[in-house]
């Protein structure tokens, strides 16, 4: 989401303001409440709006913040600069980097007071691939720190609400009749991931096969968990039927640098 879309200041905005009134309040924010600066790690970042909208909340309320954004798509990170400028964040340092957030301790050895991943992007991960993640954060991070991960809650959404749909369109379709479907076509027993062929609108020309995962917030908790020794999710009303998970008080003496080798 680009800082010129009034949709994306709207949901920036938002927040800001949810972690102003809400997470700096949270138990897991209290070991870093005395800190004077907080280092920062962003998976997924996209444009960088939420990292940019959280470092927005901590300035605001006195902090000083470095920040490294991370996502796999480079074209994206060029308007993180953007984003801090439209946002006029005091006392921020940054860097980007294009990185696979499965393996982000491959792109940086240092330890974060926080972690980010905003956007529920969840879908993209496999059941591997989440824990691949999760140790490699384990790694990246301190006994103080907080991992904080917003997604909608799939399982109940797709399952007890009955909203699967074998054909499903993406977003709705145009005035001029644009648009995109997908259309279930397998499911890998195994990884826990559905695969949906995607087409354009009209002429539905091909634009691949994706696979998903429908995470349910419970799992995604019960994994973090087994490296952190709280949890929590706290309900996110932007979006309905969504949260942000909370992770903190990191275990000591597990094992690390668990990895998908296929």
């Amino acid at each position: 989401m680009k800082p010129d879309d009034e949709r994306a200041l709207k949901r920036s905005r938002a927040i800001t303001k949810f972690f102003k009134e809400t997470l700096v309040k949270h138990d897991s924010f209290k070991a870093l409440s005395g800190k004077e600066r907080i280092k920062i790690l962003e998976l997924g970042c996209g444009t960088g709006i939420a990292g940019a909208s959280i470092c927005k909340a901590l300035s605001d309320l006195g902090y000083k913040v470095e920040v490294l954004f991370t996502d796999i798509r480079r074209d994206d990170l060029k308007y993180i600069g953007k984003w801090i400028e439209t946002l006029d964040i005091d006392n921020i340092s940054y860097s980007s980097i294009e990185a696979d957030a499965k393996r982000i301790d491959e792109y940086t050895k240092d330890e974060y007071d926080m972690v980010i991943f905003w956007g529920s992007s969840m879908p993209h991960f496999d059941v591997f691939e989440y824990v691949s993640m999760v140790s490699a954060l384990y790694n990246l991070t301190h006994k103080d720190s907080i991992v904080l991960i917003e997604q909608a809650n799939l399982g109940w959404i797709l399952m007890y609400r009955k909203a699967f749909e074998r054909l499903v369109v993406d977003g709705g379709i145009d005035p001029e009749g644009r648009g995109v479907v997908s259309i279930f076509t397998d499911y890998d027993p195994i990884r826990g991931v559905q695969f949906r062929h995607y087409y354009s609108l009209p002429g539905y020309k091909s634009l691949g096969r994706m696979k998903s995962r429908l995470w349910d917030i419970a799992s995604l908790l019960g994994i973090l968990w087994i490296y952190y020794g709280e949890v929590d999710a706290l309900e996110y009303h932007e979006f309905r039927d969504t949260y942000v998970l909370i992770a903190w008080n990191k275990r000591d003496n597990l094992g690390t640098n668990i990895r998908v080798s296929h």
